[in-house]
């Protein structure tokens, strides 16, 4: 299976019991926009600890899923399976990954055009007394995105290597990924 819905996963990780956060599944292929996609920075911590920081070249797709997370583990993903009716900033919903369903409710805040932040919680229900929180941090840090990025690529700073959140497919980049 490719690593179609990358988009949050890499970029940070729960690393807790294996489980990380992705934001919802989105098409593969990004619908033409009249906006170019943008440099993002995402900043995450994970139940207060150090942030940790991943630069995006976020297109029309993947800006409307950064609000939206759900689990991963071991390369697979959590099928949605129902969403309440929640206002807007709000993300409630069910998902099941293998046999475990899963609880999960994010908030938005801030200007989700420029800069925001989604503070995500998740709970298994095998594992009800154990809940994983992650804060992160969306930030646009260019207008465009730089020479030889293309939406969905995704890299920490001082890679030399992207790999598109879209597709999965690696490439490398020079310069490095800047370290904004």
């Amino acid at each position: 299976m490719s690593r179609t819905y990358l988009v949050l996963a890499a970029l940070f990780g729960l690393g807790l019991a294996g489980l990380s956060v992705r934001a919802a599944e989105t098409s593969t292929r990004a619908a033409p926009s009249a906006e170019p996609p943008s440099l993002w920075s995402i900043d995450t911590s994970e139940s207060g600890g150090p942030a940790k920081r991943q630069l995006i070249c976020a297109g029309a797709v993947i800006r409307q899923g950064l609000g939206r997370a759900l689990p991963e583990a071991n390369g697979a993903h959590c099928r949605l399976i129902d969403q309440a009716q929640t206002p807007a900033g709000v993300f409630t919903g069910r998902c099941r990954l293998g046999e475990d369903l899963f609880s999960v409710h994010s908030v938005t805040s801030g200007d989700v055009g420029h800069d925001f932040s989604v503070r995500s919680e998740m709970q298994s229900a095998a594992n009800p007394d154990k809940q994983f929180v992650s804060t992160q941090r969306y930030r646009q840090v260019q207008a465009s995105c730089p020479a030889g990025w293309d939406d969905g690529d995704t890299g920490f700073p001082g890679d030399v290597q992207l790999v598109n959140s879209l597709t999965g497919v690696a490439h490398a980049v020079s310069p490095p990924v800047p370290r904004r």
